[in-house]
């Protein structure tokens, strides 16, 4: 007897572990969809999911083609896994025991498919296997036109036959329905519909993921780097022991040695100043009037002397402040005046390199257009408008690149602050890996950029004679510059120039620690009073700033300009 009581305990435990209540199940589910005329679809689910026991995680399944994805509200990735995608309902459920509500809204585009004998069916999925029961189901799909057929509903467990599980009613432009039994767990249903293509006019493309848009991107990348290896690729050059800049070349140069860039025509300026041709004037309404001092000799070059002329024709002086000097500090950025005899005839160009990795750019912008569109209607309007926005800023993130390389801040300081505003973008597009890859692309591309273009012998030693005088003024012994301060008081406004143009400045002027500096001799100012060389760093800085500040605002009206045009188009 006792055996038998035992074997009977253990069936009894048998029977109730396997037909014990489920850990979780969906009490009532409500789903909503709204199809448009351009087949695209709106869905919103509601559940009441009852919770026998805490859950660490639990996932909601939803059509792997599913976009623009929302869990309470907020965006959320949802993880592709099989056939369908999964919303991570940890957060929502976690630490519940009890009855819990979520709502997730997604889109789903061309749920219309043309079948084998060329009639119109439109394929909406109503469930795709929640892992656990489905007690009570009840749906609302509204088209947009008359519906004169009836539906038809297939489901994984039943097949065809789960109509005779269900309710459902055709009024008009809407079709609603019910369970009438509870759907099993993992259970999935679709329903189909003959429509006419009077109902569905529009015929707009639209891509269901932007894995496209990664492919794109790897393409422009791939192309960009082939060209440089192919036509600006350099060896590696080290720096070389130097405590002055290259003989021969002003401080607007020094970027285009570095880096390829073109010249900068303040840092020229400030140059020719310290040489003795201009003299500096800053007025008490931040305007910098540039006095010519003498003209120009065959002491500098033919491209130095023809862009002094250009610099002041027949004038005697120069408001920094007017648009024509804003339009040369932009043509001078675009040309690298005085590199022919550094770079080899041969050698790439940078505006090529350039423009093939703005594709990155481009299509990575179109791509989050794709993500983050909320509605089918504006979708191209989205793509074309973000996919101008990535090319044009793809073109400027590269300057983190020579920035880097030069230790300037304009040259970097509005690449990441467009990095981070696109990375913003995707993150509320649900899709930062593609807005991950986007900008670390452009940002690599900025890195070859900056250090590409095939180098002639005297280029190389040019290039490493900056080097090495740009790490001389990082190190540059204290008690020495002392000595030669004793000797030449100038010493510090001399090199100024060029430890700006390497972004050094800084660093040198820490270097003469607090120690008094007279006047600037090629600066006018109000206050006449000594400063150290920190201080007149600073001064200096701030001058050039500006001096650029209508240039900057020339390209910004230029670059606003050129997307208002693409709007308008």
């Amino acid at each position: 007897m006792r055996r038998l009581g035992a074997v009977l305990i253990v069936l009894v435990l048998v029977f109730v572990l396997a037909f014990s209540v489920s850990a979780a199940d969906i009490s009532k589910m409500s789903g909503f969809a709204t199809v448009s005329s351009d087949s695209s679809c709106q869905v919103a689910l509601t559940a009441t999911i009852h919770l026998e026991q805490p859950m660490d995680k639990l996932y909601f399944p939803i059509p792997a083609e599913a976009t623009g994805v929302t869990l309470n509200g907020s965006r959320v990735r949802a993880g592709k896994a099989g056939d369908v995608r999964r919303v991570d309902l940890s957060r929502a459920v976690r630490n519940v025991v009890g009855d819990v509500s979520v709502s997730i809204h997604y889109n789903l585009y061309d749920v219309i498919h043309t079948t084998e004998a060329g009639t119109m069916e439109m394929r909406l999925p109503l469930l795709s296997g929640f892992e656990y029961p489905v007690e009570y189901l009840e749906f609302s799909v509204t088209l947009p036109g008359q519906i004169d057929t009836l539906p038809g509903f297939v489901s994984g467990y039943h097949q065809a036959r789960i109509e005779e599980d269900l309710t459902y009613a055709v009024d008009g432009a809407t079709i609603t329905g019910s369970s009438l039994k509870a759907m099993k767990d993992h259970e999935t249903l679709t329903m189909t519909l003959a429509v006419t293509p009077e109902m569905f006019p529009q015929t707009i493309v639209r891509t269901q993921d932007y894995q496209w848009a990664v492919v794109a991107m790897g393409i422009c990348g791939g192309l960009a780097l082939l060209y440089w290896l192919i036509a600006m690729w350099n060896f590696l050059i080290l720096p070389q022991n130097s405590t002055e800049p290259p003989h021969g070349f002003h401080a607007g140069q020094l970027g285009a040695i570095v880096a390829g860039q073109g010249v900068d025509l303040s840092l020229a300026v400030l140059s020719w100043a310290q040489l003795g041709y201009i003299l500096i004037q800053v007025d008490k309404h931040r305007h910098v009037l540039l006095h010519k001092r003498m003209e120009m000799g065959n002491e500098r070059s033919e491209a130095e002397r023809r862009q002094f002329k250009t610099l002041f024709g027949g004038r005697n002086m120069v408001d920094t402040a007017g648009r024509r000097y804003a339009q040369l500090c932009r043509e001078a950025a675009n040309r690298p005046a005085g590199m022919a005899e550094l770079l080899k005839r041969w050698t790439g160009n940078p505006k090529v390199f350039r423009a093939l990795a703005s594709g990155i750019g481009l299509f990575g912008g179109a791509g989050l257009a794709v993500a983050m569109a909320g509605g089918a209607a504006l979708q191209i309007l989205l793509i074309i408008l973000l996919g101008a926005l990535g090319a044009v800023s793809g073109w400027v993130i590269q300057d983190v690149g020579a920035g880097i390389l030069l230790g300037s801040r304009k040259h970097w300081l509005s690449g990441v602050i467009l990095g981070a505003v696109w990375l913003l973008v995707s993150l509320m597009a649900g899709a930062f890996t593609l807005g991950m890859w986007m900008v670390l692309g452009l940002c690599v591309a900025g890195l070859f950029l900056g250090w590409g273009g095939r180098r002639t012998g005297l280029g190389r030693q040019t290039l490493a004679q900056t080097l090495g005088f740009k790490r001389y003024l990082h190190v540059a012994d204290k008690q020495q510059l002392q000595r030669i301060l004793d000797t030449d008081p100038d010493y510090f406004f001399r090199l100024a120039p060029y430890a700006m143009a390497l972004g050094a400045d800084t660093a040198f002027a820490k270097r003469f620690g607090k120690k008094k500096l007279e006047q600037c001799p090629y600066l006018i100012r109000n206050a006449e009073t000594s400063m150290t060389a920190a201080q007149w760093s600073a001064l200096l800085r701030q001058l050039l700033t500006y001096m650029d500040d209508r240039a900057q605002r020339l390209l910004w009206e230029k670059l606003l300009g050129l997307l208002g045009g693409i709007i308008k188009r």
